[in-house]
């Protein structure tokens, strides 16, 4: 999904997740407890849950209706990625092999970009979004401790189809997007499953007050939601072992 048909400075919707603790651990949708990995990159659609319980808790002045308009615009098209390097710290000695994964390592100082290049959001859902994503205090486990903020008000940078950044931001390299037949290669890059919400999701899944069972996770995914292939380039794909943490 190229973002070069845009004009450079236009609009667009771009969420940075900056993980403070260090670490990103959430078990993928479909996987059994216990599996043994992590999701990665974070699925829009956890995004999107997340952010509804930040507006469920936290701001009940928003209407439902001004919020669901908002979601809408995420699920209106298939997002980008600029991932920061993402690591798994060793397993420590004598551990059995059954023994849950470490977390993602993800350096605290860097970024991650979620970015819509072609969505755009009116005034009230600009000023939704960036109000209920203030109030996200983590994404997956919640040990998995976060600050998100809404940006996009920069368009793309440099000229680069590949480049994107905020106001005031440095350009930030998508290197994760969805997988297209006929396009590159699937041997360029490391497959990921990423859960997306759908263009007719709707309040119901958006926002459910009863945690999904086991059987429900086990599903290929969950409602008002589909599961997209994506490639992420090799130099910014994970697990690469970091020894002594």
């Amino acid at each position: 999904m190229p973002i070069s048909g845009r004009r450079a400075g236009a609009p667009l919707i771009r969420i940075a997740v900056r993980f403070t603790a260090g670490q990103y651990s959430a078990r993928p949708w479909g996987a059994p407890a216990g599996h043994g990995r992590h999701e990665w990159p974070p699925s829009p659609f956890r995004i999107v849950r997340a952010a509804a319980a930040a507006w469920k808790y936290n701001l009940p002045d928003i209407a439902e209706e001004r919020f669901y308009a908002a979601v809408r615009r995420l699920a209106s098209e298939l997002p980008l990625f600029c991932l920061p390097r993402a690591r798994h710290a060793a397993r420590p000695g004598g551990s059995p092999s059954g023994a849950p994964l470490p977390p993602w390592r993800i350096d605290p100082g860097h970024t991650l970009h979620v970015i819509w290049p072609e969505a755009a959001l009116a005034g009230d859902e600009r000023a939704t979004l960036s109000d209920v994503f203030g109030r996200v205090p983590y994404l997956g486990r919640t040990d998995s401790w976060c600050e998100m903020r809404l940006g996009g008000d920069g368009g793309v940078g440099g000229g680069d189809p590949a480049e994107a950044a905020g106001t005031g931001a440095p350009p930030c390299r998508v290197n994760c997007r969805p997988y297209e037949h006929g396009g590159k290669n699937r041997q360029d890059g490391v497959p990921a499953r990423v859960i997306v919400p759908r263009p007719d999701i709707t309040m119901e899944d958006v926002y459910r007050k009863d945690s999904p069972s086991d059987r429900e996770r086990a599903t290929a995914c969950p409602d008002g939601a589909e599961a997209v292939p994506y490639l992420i380039d090799r130099d910014a794909a994970g697990p690469c072992p970091v020894q002594g943490e």
